[in-house]
């Protein structure tokens, strides 16, 4: 979706946000994601279980294969991830 006048958004490390015109991400709870800035309330912590990584292509899919086996090696390298899966969406 596209935010809202004066919705509220707080961006991981930098406070409130002003994301009126700027694409978001909402699930029931409210806005959770933007291009700009990554929530602080789905922030990913030393107890999270699973997690939704959105790599956004800005017009164009190619790059996206590579961009998602990278994100998978770099979770099992670092995260200790045992099955990330990857899915397109166009």
């Amino acid at each position: 979706g596209i935010g809202a006048k004066d919705e509220p958004y707080t961006g991981i490390g930098r406070g409130p946000l002003n994301i009126e015109g700027l694409p978001v991400f909402r699930d029931d709870q409210g806005p959770f994601g933007s291009p700009t800035s990554d929530s602080e309330r789905t922030c990913v912590t030393a107890d999270t279980q699973r997690f939704l990584m959105v790599i956004i292509g800005f017009g164009s899919t190619e790059p996206l294969p590579e961009a998602g086996e990278m994100a998978c090696e770099l979770l099992k390298k670092y995260a200790g991830s045992s099955s990330p899966e990857i899915k397109i969406i166009q």
